[in-house]
């Protein structure tokens, strides 16, 4: 190589050049081996292969397939770090931020989750996703009126914003309002009629506060048959036929829910009006 850049350029390549060339070789090789191994599901290969990468130099697109990498593995104090210093090295970056808040959320992180929320918001306002992560953090942080505030921008960005909608309602069943808490599950029942959270919601609404027990009912049972595994919607049933003296039917619930094995922790678990933690990764 250093012949042919004399016979072109009259100048000889310097060890310094030539060790600078090997390095960006190397780079790229353990950085594409990286990404291939990634896609194949090798995923500790895949990660060695990116540490070795930024071992040579720090890359932001490498930080990035290595967050994503111990995102898959569940490695989430490890991408959270490696996220932050993403952050740092380019902060004008809305998804960085978004993603970031999303693990902070995760690892229970909340007033982080709040600032990146925010930075994400500074960095494009208007962003759906950064007004519902920042809401979700209000809600985390037991700040329920900017929570509201946080999610009604978010909806407004993006009126058919499913999460956002049934995440406001939630809210505004705690604060006693609801009918405004109504109209969201209406909006969100009118884009997905089977929308497990709004159901919820909505029977919750129709047991505590207009004492339908009858609404109620219909709505958790419809719960069920859309998803057998939903143990909340099992125990509220439950409690209103308690409550009614139905111990026949209450016995029948108890022995499907046993036969579902709905106590065991690895199956799904569902939060009202919530995000839940175990699905964030997802979105």
């Amino acid at each position: 190589m250093g012949f042919w850049k004399s016979l072109f350029t009259g100048k000889d390549e310097t060890p310094e050049e030539s060790i600078q060339k090997e390095e960006e070789k190397n780079f790229d090789i353990f950085k594409f081996d990286g990404v291939r191994a990634q896609r194949m599901g090798r995923l500790d290969y895949a990660l060695r292969c990116f540490d070795e990468a930024l071992n040579i130099k720090e890359d932001f697109e490498t930080l990035s397939y290595k967050s994503t990498t111990l995102i898959a593995m569940n490695r989430l104090e490890e991408a959270r770090d490696v996220l932050i210093r993403m952050a740092e090295l380019q902060p004008q970056r809305t998804e960085t931020h978004i993603t970031l808040a999303h693990i902070l959320f995760m690892t229970d992180e909340y007033e982080a989750m709040k600032a990146n929320a925010l930075k994400a918001v500074e960095c494009n306002a208007e962003n759906p996703m950064a007004y519902y992560l920042l809401g979700k953090a209000e809600e985390a942080l037991q700040h329920p009126v900017a929570a509201i505030e946080a999610l009604t921008r978010s909806i407004e960005k993006q009126p058919d914003f499913i999460e956002a909608l049934n995440s406001r309602a939630s809210l505004f069943v705690q604060t006693s309002e609801s009918e405004k808490a109504m109209a969201d599950i209406k909006e969100v029942l009118t884009l997905h009629e089977e929308d497990e959270t709004a159901l919820a919601l909505r029977a919750f609404i129709y047991n505590k506060v207009e004492n339908d027990s009858e609404k109620a009912k219909a709505d958790y049972r419809h719960i069920i048959e859309l998803n057998p595994f939903n143990k909340e919607a099992y125990a509220a049933l439950i409690d209103i036929l308690q409550a009614e003296g139905n111990a026949e039917e209450v016995k029948k619930l108890e022995d499907e829910a046993n036969a579902l094995n709905l106590n065991n922790e690895d199956l799904p678990n569902y939060t009202i009006g919530g995000m839940e933690k175990r699905d964030v990764l997802g979105l």
